[in-house]
């Protein structure tokens, strides 16, 4: 199998840059870069017209677009080229209320990309009884995937003096779940002496600050 990629280059900082430098040997056809909005924006079919330049000559057999924009991006540029396009929902028209105004409008634009979905992965059960229940199942076939690891790719480590209970670690947003760790923390505290290590950013670090203390 011969592998490309298409992501953003205003974001990961020199973690990207270094995690995609490693990459690159197994990559035959090229990674390409591109400043990418997270939300909609009028540079998103520059975007699509500029990835298809850049592989039309390899003329991939399947784009895999995870995400909604990446979801979005890579339906739009399996038209263009003529490859199959394969879609894991994760986030956008899964996570807005259907009757609110982002929410109706990615519902809407899910439901027009769905013409140009030839399969849809799914990271979980919960993802897929949400996309069936806001967007409607397409004719596609469709699989889930479970976002996961192995056992064997844990090690084993003995737990310093000062290991915490429970860790997360990514985006600092409460549509990820913070408020119910910390409502869960606060009950079990009540129990037990139990600590949680939160590590991360994002737009509601203060929030969550207020929420701790």
């Amino acid at each position: 199998m011969q592998v490309g990629l298409i992501c953003d280059q205003s974001t990961g900082g020199s973690h990207a840059d270094e995690a995609l430098k490693d990459l690159a040997p197994y990559c035959d056809l090229g990674i390409c870069r591109l400043s990418m909005s997270r939300s909609l924006h009028l540079s998103d079919m520059v975007i699509v017209r500029t990835a298809a330049k850049n592989f039309r000559k390899s003329q991939p057999d399947i784009i895999h677009g995870h995400g909604a924009k990446g979801g979005a991006y890579g339906r739009l540029l399996s038209k263009r080229l003529g490859s199959r396009a394969i879609y894991t929902p994760h986030g956008g028209a899964l996570h807005y209320p259907t009757a609110s105004t982002a929410g109706l409008v990615y519902s809407g634009l899910e439901r027009v990309l769905q013409r140009y979905t030839h399969g849809l992965i799914f990271e979980s059960e919960y993802s897929a009884d949400v996309y069936a229940r806001k967007i409607g199942m397409p004719a596609c076939r469709q699989k889930v995937i479970h976002n996961g690891l192995n056992d064997d790719e844990f090690d084993v480590i003995a737990p310093g003096p000062r290991a915490e209970n429970f860790v997360f670690i990514g985006e600092l947003r409460k549509i990820k779940g913070l408020d119910v760790l910390l409502q869960a923390t606060d009950i079990l505290r009540q129990q037990r002496q139990i600590s949680v290590l939160i590590a991360g950013d994002g737009p509601d670090v203060a929030y969550l600050k207020s929420r701790i203390q």
